[in-house]
């Protein structure tokens, strides 16, 4: 759904997850990153997505930190673990790990 693969930075990927997340999908106000090292942080603010406590949402995360870490993934050109996602005070908190 993205023009072109956004660059391993934290102003790209922002850009890019702020295009997908709050323009063309419309589930969230806005998206900030930050980055260091091998880790990965993502504020997803205002989010539209229903957070359910389930099991398939504990193994395999929900559906913002998967696009998270799927357009991380791309960017990077490597594997990304989603290390914790957290819904709080209209905010998503995710952390990511850049592996390999």
């Amino acid at each position: 759904m993205l023009k072109s693969r956004p660059e391993p930075t934290p102003v790209e990927l922002e850009a890019a997850l702020n295009f997908l997340i709050t323009g063309t999908l419309g589930v969230a106000d806005r998206t900030t990153v930050a980055h260091h090292e091998n880790h990965i942080k993502v504020e997803i603010h205002n989010p539209r997505i229903e957070n359910k406590a389930t099991w398939h949402h504990q193994c395999l995360g929900g559906p913002l930190a998967s696009i998270a870490a799927s357009v991380a993934a791309e960017a990077w050109g490597r594997p990304v673990i989603i290390k914790r996602e957290e819904h709080q005070r209209g905010k998503c908190y995710i952390e990511l790990e850049v592996t390999g």
